[in-house]
């Protein structure tokens, strides 16, 4: 039974691995019916979320849309959170901070193409994609990106 033991435990991790895999590629697969934008992540349906998406893009005066996608469960994330709500104090009006909940739409998972989180994303003023980071992104680096792309802390 013990020379088993190795063996089972062996198949049971690729299992896993596999069906993670999977699971993975399902939500990385990009939708490619909205354009890459910011959204506020409370519409109903995508069709609302391509909407939202435009009429922020379309009003906002920010230089820079930063979109944190995580979840309320998932510890990195939440140690994000003071870390947003700083970049937003301190860039106010320069920079729109969004965060989405990835497991409770899972709709921008899919449009953003994310494989784990949280993943930081930096859009312009177009909505054009300027910089990816997954995983927890400390804040100093925050700062070095958005003061490469001429954006000063007002606070």
């Amino acid at each position: 039974m013990l020379k088993r033991f190795p063996f089972i435990i062996t198949i049971i991790i690729m299992l896993t691995a596999l069906f993670c895999e999977k699971k993975t590629e399902a939500v990385a697969q990009d939708c490619g019916k909205c354009p890459s934008a910011s959204t506020c992540g409370k519409a109903e349906t995508e069709e609302e979320t391509c909407a939202t998406e435009r009429e922020i893009l379309n009003t906002k005066a920010s230089k820079i849309t930063f979109l944190e996608l995580g979840s309320s469960s998932c510890i990195p994330c939440k140690k994000m959170e003071p870390i947003l709500e700083s970049v937003e104090k301190r860039y106010g009006e320069q920079i729109d901070v969004i965060f989405h909940d990835v497991k409770k739409d899972r709709d921008i998972a899919k449009q953003y193409n994310i494989r784990l989180i949280p993943t930081q994303i930096f859009l312009d003023e177009n909505g054009n994609e300027l910089f990816r980071h997954e995983g927890f992104f400390p804040e100093s680096n925050i700062d070095e990106f958005l003061q490469s792309k001429d954006l000063k802390p007002v606070q």
